[in-house]
């Protein structure tokens, strides 16, 4: 069920959304394969007509496509990109999600959302439920689609033939770059390691005759930008899809780093919530620092979250070009920055044409993975993250 905000917006479409932060480098053909197996053909289609319709047209859906469910805000590593450490300065705890709260949530959602990620700030696999989570919401609930991103580098080969009871429907695996860029900014992961327990889950899958879960390995792209093809080329015999994604500079709290575009709209309001591993509802996704909190699930229900005065305000705000003066997330906000042409690329012949946002500049080999910090940089106009567009 669909429900408009305001019949008067009904059809005057949004003149600026958010560009995917998620690019295949994967051809087209693996791309549709991966639509295909990852979940219920009709419900994912429906569920993609609302996605990308719903901001368009400013229409509240009943409920949200998408949650993200934080099975642990904790993390082992100290990705530079992150916003960690920043959580740690304004006293963001952290923590793992118990079991009757996920089943809480999942009970209220499991035939009313298409989707969940047990993942959202922190490395999932430090909550030693994960895998009864999982397990939980497609077996006794029968969800549509559930997945998580992680690193990796908690897991042995006992966890990964545990992963293959699960049902989940992907894993992604975050791996920025090849060998020591990878190491530096993934510290203290080593780079054979992993690839070598990827090589496993996917071998183990493929005897087991199983379909799932498809494996993804996605990248932020300046850790690729000199050669996305050696990046391809290395991981395509070996997983399902891969990926790079926008380069984002989470951990900033600086309204400055980024020129922002004050028309902007965002997907998120009409889409998805993103729940902390106590129930906290955040803003957004990219609300790390949980600088608007929208509500409690521990006292609430997602319904009443999601049509709740926070929401609709967020909405209002989006629709009437007044975000940035109304929340203080998306002054920060990455998504947000104005948009221009940038670079090209070409993999294999296929051109991809790169949207740079404006704002402080990414480079992966200035980044430091032991000290979760950039080093230092001049403040620039350009190629903070980006967005593609695939001919």
């Amino acid at each position: 069920m669909l429900k408009s905000n305001n019949f008067q917006n009904l059809g005057r479409a949004a003149t600026s959304i958010q560009s995917s932060t998620y690019v295949a480098l994967t051809d087209r053909w693996r791309t549709m394969n991966w639509f295909l197996n990852d979940g219920p053909v009709l419900a994912h289609i429906w569920d993609r007509v609302k996605w990308y319709n719903c901001p368009k047209y400013f229409i509240t859906p009943n409920y949200p496509c998408h949650l993200e469910v934080e099975a642990s805000a904790a993390c082992q590593m100290k990705c530079p990109m992150c916003a960690q450490g920043k959580m740690f300065e304004k006293g963001i705890q952290m923590g793992n999600m118990n079991m009757d709260l996920f089943k809480k949530i999942v009970d209220e959602v499991h035939d009313k959302v298409y989707s969940i990620k047990l993942s959202w700030r922190g490395e999932p696999s430090l909550n030693p439920h994960l895998h009864e989570m999982i397990r939980y919401a497609k077996f006794d609930k029968n969800m549509k689609s559930v997945a998580f991103l992680t690193n990796l580098e908690r897991y042995d080969e006992k966890m990964l033939d545990d992963l293959l009871t699960t049902g989940a429907n992907f894993i992604s695996v975050s791996f920025d770059g090849m060998k020591e860029t990878y190491e530096k900014i993934r510290y203290p992961a080593i780079f054979e390691e992993t690839v070598e327990k990827i090589k496993y889950l996917r071998r183990r899958r493929d005897e087991l005759g199983l379909k799932r879960p498809l494996i993804r390995v996605q990248s932020i792209f300046s850790a690729i930008r000199n050669d996305p093809e050696e990046f391809l080329d290395f991981w395509e015999p070996i997983v399902d899809r891969v990926n790079y994604i926008v380069d984002q500079w989470r951990s900033s709290l600086d309204q400055d780093d980024y020129d922002l575009d004050p028309n902007y709209v965002c997907y998120t309001p009409w889409t998805r919530i993103a729940v902390g591993w106590n129930g906290t509802v955040a803003l957004c996704k990219s609300d790390y620092n949980e600088g608007m909190v929208m509500g409690d699930l521990n006292i609430q229900s997602v319904h009443e979250v999601w049509h709740g005065k926070k929401f609709r305000a967020i909405r209002a705000a989006m629709r009437e070009g007044t975000r940035l003066k109304y929340s203080k997330p998306c002054q920060t906000c990455s998504d947000g920055a104005k948009k221009t042409v940038g670079e090209e690329i070409e993999v294999h012949g296929r051109k991809i044409s790169v949207k740079v946002n404006e704002g402080r500049k990414v480079d992966a080999t200035k980044l430091d993975g032991k000290s979760n910090v950039w080093k230092k940089g001049a403040r620039s106009k350009r190629n903070i993250s980006r967005a593609a567009i695939s001919d």
